[in-house]
């Protein structure tokens, strides 16, 4: 049985990559949102502890950021989605860094959410034309 791959630039691919993007972004929004909370509610607050709950929260919001341009895509400028998915990326690479070095039960659950998101930002990019394209 053979399986179907897609053209990595044919609108189904990019269609496919913005949706996994938006999943991937939602679900790291949530997942640092809880972090943060939870670990605030039930920690001790050292310095340390302060930076990466501030990080995971701005985390959250860059990727709520990100995300709520999706839908508009194909009426958007690129270099402005391009300039979101960048520092989206870029947050949830930090946050994973400093989360890491935590590893508390709070922590752990935001650092795989943060990867995906900040994968899924990075592959998009080389798309974005096409992305455009298959949203409209």
């Amino acid at each position: 049985m053979a399986t179907t791959t897609l053209d990595p630039v044919s609108p189904a691919f990019a269609s496919t990559k913005l949706e996994e993007l938006q999943n991937a972004l939602a679900e790291c929004r949530v997942a640092c949102g809880h972090s943060a909370d939870t670990w605030l509610a039930n920690s001790p607050l050292a310095p340390d502890a302060l930076r990466c709950i501030r990080l995971m929260l701005d985390c959250a919001d860059l990727c709520m950021a990100a995300e709520e341009l999706l839908p508009f895509v194909p009426e958007i400028s690129p270099s402005l989605l391009r300039s979101r998915l960048n520092t989206c990326a870029v947050a949830c690479e930090r946050c994973v860094r400093d989360a890491q070095r935590h590893r508390t039960g709070p922590v752990a659950a935001s650092i795989d959410a943060c990867r995906r998101a900040g994968r899924a930002c990075q592959e998009i990019l080389p798309l974005l034309p096409t992305v455009a394209i298959a949203a409209a």
